[in-house]
């Protein structure tokens, strides 16, 4: 969730650790989280508030609406199944709070509104959890190509940035950019840039790409090189500093 909260800002790295700093195991049972932050002496207060209204927010909307929360990924809508989960395999009712911070609801879990919570996740594995949309584009290498039961190509990419591979998918007519290309240039790992619309499972990974189109670039013997930039007659036989000046002067 800090990660989900910081990205939105465009900040990145974790801050914040979370300790168990109080629990009675007397009835009912309590557990307190304090958060610290990673490095002595930040302030960590304003990231904390962001971070709790954020996961008790979501974790209400999940029980009464059943959609996904803002900051959401589906690894935390799966976290979130484990607590109702508990409850319902003989956990008494389990309340969350935090009172410390504004904004932030009390939830109270009973076994009758964790059973509604799950029904409402069950109806979110049909839908496509997507974490955050952006349009932009991926650099990488193909790795292998395959086709979905609808028809549509699916070009499976290797990050260039992240080495992790990365779904494309897309019409024919979006890949026409790699259709001259032979199938063992493919197979060798072709160099493309995938420009389309990228659907983010969690943050900074990406799921898949709805792509509209797909870039070549140049092979590396195809690229320029200094025999392509250095003229030997530049200076028509005249010292660098001798050319310059007649430049500067315009002579």
């Amino acid at each position: 969730m800090e990660c989900a909260v910081t990205e939105e800002r465009g900040l990145y790295g974790e801050s914040i650790d979370w300790h168990i700093t109080g629990a009675a195991k007397n009835s009912p049972f309590v557990l307190e989280l304090t958060p610290r932050p990673r490095k002595n002496s930040t302030d960590i207060d304003w990231m904390t508030s962001l971070v709790v209204r954020a996961t008790m927010g979501g974790i209400r909307f999940l029980m009464e609406v059943g959609d996904l929360p803002p900051y959401f990924s589906g690894d935390m809508v799966e976290k979130t199944r484990r607590i109702f989960r508990r409850v319902m395999n003989g956990l008494d009712t389990t309340i969350m709070n935090a009172p410390g911070y504004a904004g932030t609801p009390r939830i109270s879990i009973t076994e009758k509104s964790a059973r509604f919570a799950i029904s409402n996740q069950k109806r979110l594995k049909t839908k496509e959890l997507v974490y955050r949309r952006e349009l932009g584009s991926v650099e990488g290498h193909i790795t292998k190509i395959q086709r979905e039961k609808d028809g549509r190509l699916i070009v499976w990419l290797k990050s260039r940035i992240y080495g992790k591979l990365v779904k494309c998918v897309g019409e024919a007519s979006a890949f026409d950019g790699i259709a001259e290309n032979l199938v063992a240039e493919v197979a060798q790992g072709l160099r493309v840039l995938v420009l389309g619309i990228l659907k983010y499972e969690k943050p900074r990974k990406i799921g898949v790409v709805e792509t509209y189109e797909i870039r070549v670039f140049k092979k590396n013997e195809e690229l320029p090189d200094i025999c392509d930039f250095v003229d030997p007659n530049f200076t028509g036989g005249l010292e660098t500093c001798e050319c310059l000046r007649r430049i500067r002067d315009n002579s």
